[in-house]
């Protein structure tokens, strides 16, 4: 998952890929995760882009990188 994070990852397309109906891989990932899918994605977006950003990457990069506007970037690091 963490390979795609650039791209736009959706719950239809990762249970196809993994071959199980959606509600099961929504259910399974919470279960084992203890979060939804759509929080670890953003969760791992920002920690990718905490990276980038000690890597002295713009905050513009960053925020095309990871599909946020500028101050969705901004407002999510102050979160």
């Amino acid at each position: 998952m963490d390979e795609n994070l650039t791209k736009e990852l959706s719950l239809i397309d990762i249970s196809e890929f993994i071959g199980l109906p959606a509600q099961h891989y929504r259910n399974l990932f919470v279960f084992l995760s203890g979060i939804g899918l759509s929080e670890y994605i953003k969760k791992r977006k920002l920690y990718f882009a905490n990276k980038d950003l000690l890597n002295n990457e713009s905050v513009t990069n960053i925020a095309t990188k990871y599909g946020y506007s500028i101050d969705g970037v901004t407002k999510s690091f102050k979160a």
